[in-house]
């Protein structure tokens, strides 16, 4: 499958070229390097440059420094020409960068990813609302997207929102059904969740 695969690419194959530079660097089935995941990646992105999988994934070798130095304004750019195209991984990528940067425009871009699917950008904008980040505080509006991620089957958004019933001192702490999310979280297989677990059992709460 490997050999056809490289073949395809050779050829010119861009969709080829995109799951070669995957498996160069996720190490699927070949021995993880960057350098060549960051060769292919360029092949696809020079053969088809409005292919906002080959953007989103240039953006990664510009951000982590795949093949030559990281360059983070590369990276956003490269981001954004993605996510402007309506791709659900350049959109979260472009609003994690965002957000970095205190850039409340990263809501709008979290939206748009999460309007396409991407559980964790309904995690972060849980974040954002809950923790009042970017001066944007709203409990229940942040209560509401860890819901839509848990709806979407992430242990993550299990751990945050167990997380805030848990600790939380206003209206909304809920202890039991903190421990009710940990608990589902752990079972998926969450070591957070189970750390979380074992922190409360040592205290002596009821877990």
């Amino acid at each position: 499958m490997m050999k056809s695969l490289i073949a395809a690419a050779e050829k010119g194959n861009v969709e080829a070229m995109l799951e070669l530079a995957d498996a160069y660097e996720d190490g699927l089935e070949l021995a993880p390097d960057t350098l060549k995941a960051a060769y292919w990646y360029r092949m696809a992105y020079e053969s088809q440059p409005e292919n906002p999988r080959a953007l989103n994934n240039m953006g990664r070798c510009a951000e982590y420094g795949y093949g030559g130095p990281a360059d983070p304004v590369a990276a956003m750019q490269y981001y954004r020409k993605a996510a402007v195209l309506g791709y659900s991984c350049g959109q979260y990528n472009y609003a994690y960068g965002l957000r970095q940067r205190g850039d409340e425009l990263c809501l709008y871009w979290y939206e748009k990813a999460y309007e396409n699917g991407s559980s964790q950008a309904a995690i972060e904008m849980g974040e954002i609302f809950l923790s009042g980040e970017l001066g944007q505080k709203d409990e229940g509006k942040g209560i509401r997207y860890l819901w839509r991620a848990i709806d979407m089957e992430n242990p993550d958004a299990l751990v945050t929102m167990g997380r805030f019933y848990l600790f939380s001192d206003g209206e909304n702490a809920d202890y039991d059904r903190g421990i009710q999310l940990l608990s589902r979280a752990a079972e998926k297989g969450s070591a957070q969740a189970a750390e979380i677990l074992a922190a409360a059992a040592a205290d002596g709460s009821p877990v």
